[in-house]
């Protein structure tokens, strides 16, 4: 198995806080996944279950907010995508107007936005999980020299200088 940090002192830390935004936004996923099943079970004519969507709705939204802090750490010191704090910002939002939406009744705009929320926090999940690219700032000028080309004989080979005045 591979080992993926960043090397420094701060390798542990960053892996943890990568890890822990992750954790967080599996739980995040699945907390999202149960909101329709709690909701159907409501139209069986059982009043727990609507109360249980309600709740988990508020909850919702503080388990987002929680990952927008933990996004941003991921971000920054974790080496983590600069997408996952943006992508967990919008669920905050969406999910307050999604709760608000919910307490007005308006079921023809909460039961889509529904919809995107469970896309976007698919889109996090994926985002999450994701291995951590190095950050490499290799340029043209630090790539090593290829070994296969002869540099007098290849057809893109610049004449070398021979220190004379005129060549």
């Amino acid at each position: 198995m591979e080992r993926h940090d960043s090397g420094g002192p701060r390798g542990g830390l960053a892996l943890t806080l990568r890890w822990l935004f992750s954790a967080v936004v599996i739980l995040h996923a699945l907390m999202v996944l149960a909101q329709p099943f709690l909701a159907g079970g409501s139209l069986d004519g059982h009043a727990v279950p609507l109360l249980a969507h309600a709740a988990v709705g508020g909850t919702l939204i503080l388990v987002s907010m929680v990952l927008v802090v933990l996004g941003v750490l991921a971000w920054m010191p974790g080496g983590g995508s600069a997408w996952a704090p943006v992508m967990a910002l919008g669920l905050v939002t969406l999910e307050i107007a999604q709760v608000a939406l919910g307490h007005l009744h308006l079921l023809s705009i909460h039961v889509p936005l529904g919809v995107v929320i469970t896309l976007l926090a698919a889109g996090l999940c994926l985002v999450a999980l994701r291995r951590p690219r190095p950050h490499s700032r290799r340029t043209r000028t630090t790539l090593p020299a290829r070994r296969d080309v002869d540099p007098v004989s290849h057809p893109l080979a610049r004449p070398v200088p021979t220190g004379g005045p005129h060549g």
